[in-house]
């Protein structure tokens, strides 16, 4: 023990990481808004390919055991590994920028994406490594503050120049690519360890813990199901607004207002709330909660045409993002020892590419068969069930919390 040393890396690891969540906040705006609009408005993608584009990041997390176990025989500081990601997203951000087909652009975005996607169980383990376990939600909240702010003026000014040229689109995926690079250095400053201090095995070791650990098993089905409702709205969301067919036919202002600023604002206002809840609230009450919040704003986003009820829907959306992103990312941190949390965070991210890449093939295809009302109803029927699946889990976690940091 060396507590001047934990406070040490904990500072230097809070201050870059802040820097590093300004960075991917541009990107988040770039990837969740502005690549399928593109994709939409300049390329005229047809539905197969604006379906692939916002499965490019569950695609990557499906590789995440594989990729924690390549970071372990490596034997490189996981910032190292982390920051090569990063610096790869970069370069296929710079070559989308002359993307002059459909094809090429697609690629570059895909790769992007899938390649930025390994750095989350990494992420984890960095932070269990560097932050007490009483301070992990309210140190992350601060980062997350910075990313959706950042994410939020970009979204909305974004549209604006898209709106007076969509060329400018160019412009916006250079100053990804830029952002890209700065992630890169930030986690080059992170102070970390190598994986294969905490990481062993072949590579679909770490699956095994679905079979040994019957608790977490039970909580990624409720996630599995949860992620399944929500993920397959979210493209849905931008045709929605964007295709005339369906009444609205938004402007590229409207729709990054709609679709990035206020729920970017939202999940602004209230991620430090969360983070403080996440730290002191037992964690299944929280992803009530937030179920609850999503199944509202999925019903009332597709039964109006109105924008402005639209933006009451992103703005609870993004309320429920504010701490659903922060749980995504930490809550294995409640149920895995500390020493085995990239494992139990590996398979996660896994489950997620499972369910993320299926989620906009099937919103696609509700919406074509059923069309927008009944994708909003669908979303929240699966988010209910996985509400249900998550409530006899609430008095076990209390118990395996004891258990490990007893």
């Amino acid at each position: 023990m060396n507590p001047a040393g934990d406070a040490e890396r904990a500072r230097i690891t809070y201050f870059w990481d802040r820097i590093r969540g300004c960075a991917g906040g541009y990107l988040e705006a770039t990837f969740q808004t502005f690549a399928l609009l593109v994709a939409i408005r300049v390329f005229e993608a047809p539905p197969f390919l604006k379906a692939t584009l916002p499965a490019a990041f569950p695609i990557g997390f499906l590789l995440a055991p594989l990729t924690v176990y390549i970071a372990a025989r490596l034997r490189r500081r996981a910032g190292a590994i982390c920051a090569s990601y990063a610096a790869f997203c970069a370069f296929a951000l710079a070559l989308a920028v002359g993307a002059g087909e459909l094809w090429a652009y697609v690629i570059c975005i895909l790769a992007s994406q899938i390649v930025l996607s390994q750095v989350s169980s990494l992420v984890t383990q960095i932070y269990a490594n560097n932050y007490p376990p009483n301070e992990l939600g309210s140190r992350f909240s601060t980062t997350f503050l910075i990313s959706a702010s950042v994410a939020a003026i970009v979204s909305y000014t974004g549209g604006k120049l898209l709106d007076y040229d969509i060329s400018f689109y160019i412009a916006i995926f250079v100053g990804a690519s830029l952002a890209s690079m700065v992630v890169a250095l930030a986690f080059l400053k992170i102070p970390t360890k190598p994986i294969a201090a905490v990481i062993k095995g072949n590579p679909w070791q770490s699956i095994g813990l679905v079979k040994k650990d019957k608790l977490f098993a039970w909580m990624l089905g409720g996630w599995m199901i949860m992620g399944l409702g929500s993920f397959m709205t979210f493209p849905i969301r931008i045709e929605y607004m964007a295709n005339p067919i369906y009444g609205i036919d938004a402007t590229n202002e409207q729709i990054g207002v709609v679709f990035g600023a206020i729920p970017m604002i939202t999940r602004l206002l209230s991620s430090k709330v969360w983070g403080y809840l996440f730290d002191r609230v037992n964690l299944v009450t929280l992803r009530i909660i937030l179920n609850f919040l999503l199944m509202v704003s999925h019903l009332l986003f597709f039964i109006t045409t109105n924008l402005w009820l639209m933006g009451v829907a992103a703005g609870i959306l993004g309320l429920a993002f504010g701490g659903g992103r922060l749980m995504w990312q930490l809550w294995v941190t409640k149920i895995s020892p500390p020493d085995k949390t990239a494992a139990y965070m590996s398979v996660h991210s896994a489950l997620t590419g499972v369910r993320g890449l299926m989620a906009p093939f099937l919103g696609y295809a509700l919406l074509q068969w059923a069309g927008p009302e009944f994708v909003g109803w669908m979303a929240a029927a699966l988010i209910g069930v996985a509400t249900i699946i998550f409530l006899p889990t609430r008095v076990l976690l209390d118990a395996r919390r004891k258990e490990i940091f007893s």
